[in-house]
């Protein structure tokens, strides 16, 4: 074998290691320094404040709701990475948006941050009227096809208080 060839063999072997033992470094101090337990992010994020919250692992479920309780949307979203979520559906007369907001995550603070790290996006309903509604919302790219079905549906069902 040439030793030109033994030298490249050696440098590319050394880059590799240092690599990938540099990108294990990184992820063990990330593990190991981060506030986050739970794989959602949901612990280094603010409570919410609304009635009810729901989450990535509530997709296709149901929500009962009584009239002026608050309902919180809250999904793991990577608008790092250029993800966005459009809310596509749901109905005015009995649901009321109140806000939508995005909720970085330790994640997207850590020094240096995290490129593409996730965050959350929160909508958060007021039931106004007894009804049934089906809230749509899709995440996607704006730069790649948009996909042509919801990504997270819910189906909130408003009743009149019992008072």
């Amino acid at each position: 074998m040439n030793l030109k060839w033994i030298i490249w063999l050696a440098v590319g072997a050394s880059f590799a290691l240092v690599f990938v033992g540099g990108w294990w470094m990184v992820k063990q101090s990330i593990i190991s320094e981060t506030k986050i337990e739970t794989p959602d992010h949901q612990s280094s994020i603010p409570y919410s404040t609304a009635d009810k919250t729901i989450t990535d692992a509530d997709n296709g479920s149901t929500v009962i709701l009584t009239v002026g309780k608050t309902l919180a949307i809250r999904l793991d979203t990577h608008s790092g990475g250029g993800y966005q979520y459009s809310l596509d559906n749901y109905d005015i007369t009995i649901l009321n948006l109140n806000k939508n907001e995005t909720i970085e995550s330790d994640l997207t603070n850590q020094n240096p941050p995290i490129i593409g790290g996730g965050n959350l996006e929160q909508w958060t309903f007021t039931a106004l009227k007894p009804g049934s509604t089906k809230v749509e919302l899709t995440n996607f790219r704006s730069f790649e096809p948009r996909p042509t079905r919801p990504t997270f549906t819910l189906t909130v069902v408003v009743q009149q208080s019992n008072d």
